[in-house]
């Protein structure tokens, strides 16, 4: 076990980063019930924009749906970051990220209202990002996706706050919920925050995709698994990024 920082994705609480541990190729950090906390998504070309698309549990964290390479996404400045603070359930507010037992995530009781049995995919956040595609030849700019597209093209925002792996896609979960451990963690919707967006103009350079994820659990469970800082081996089922596509803000539950 290292401390390194992960290259897309930072956790802060009270506006401070939490330290990251590194494990077997994989980023960890340490999360505490009733603990609300921020994403801090950084883009690290110099020179485009890039398109962040963030999931919790795997959920897309616009959308509440299943995260994917057709989930909308965030837009952060060249050489700068995002904090996002919650799920978002409408154009001008968020519910807080915060830390619960896997059975009190988001994840789990929007599974509950759907009737979704499947595996819960609690204890991971992940970040794909594409770089904004600005065709070579001179003269042409940016092409565009409208400002009010329809449910098949994707969507960008505009974060008002922007501040100056394994295999993740068509992987097949075999762990039974059953499996998971009930002391593990998940992320539930915390407290109403106003953050607004905006429409703009956003296309992908396709070939500039990168994913970024970081495994989040309690002390014990870390420990348990050899992360912190027993030698352990870590056997748990690994839940999924980014298990799926689609669009539109979060339900509330």
């Amino acid at each position: 076990m290292t401390t390194q920082s992960n290259p897309l994705i930072k956790l802060l609480v009270n506006n401070k980063p939490i330290q990251t541990f590194f494990h077997n190729g994989e980023w960890y950090i340490v999360g505490k019930p009733d603990t609300e906390y921020t994403i801090r998504i950084k883009n690290p070309s110099m020179f485009a924009r890039a398109e962040a698309i963030v999931s919790v549990d795997g959920n897309d964290v616009i959308t509440g749906k299943p995260a994917g390479s057709e989930s909308t996404g965030y837009i952060i400045n060249p050489d700068s970051h995002i904090d996002i603070k919650g799920f978002r359930i409408n154009e001008s507010s968020v519910r807080r990220f915060k830390f619960a037992d896997a059975a009190s995530s988001y994840a789990a009781k929007k599974a509950a209202a759907e009737g979704d049995t499947s595996p819960l995919n609690t204890g991971v956040i992940g970040c794909m990002m594409y770089n904004e595609y600005i065709p070579l030849y001179y003269g042409v700019s940016r092409t565009i996706n409208k400002i009010f597209p329809n449910k098949s093209v994707p969507l960008s925002y505009d974060h008002d706050s922007t501040a100056g792996n394994p295999q993740i896609f068509g992987t097949t979960f075999s762990c039974s919920r059953a499996s998971q451990s009930i002391e593990s963690l998940g992320t539930q919707m915390g407290a109403k925050e106003e953050s607004n967006i905006r429409y703009t103009e956003f296309k992908r350079d396709i070939n500039s995709k990168t994913i970024s994820v970081l495994y989040y659990n309690t002390l014990e469970n870390l420990v348990a698994k050899g992360v912190i800082p027993k030698d352990n081996p870590i056997t748990a089922c690994k839940p999924i990024a980014f298990p799926s596509d689609v669009n539109y803000f979060c339900p509330e539950y």
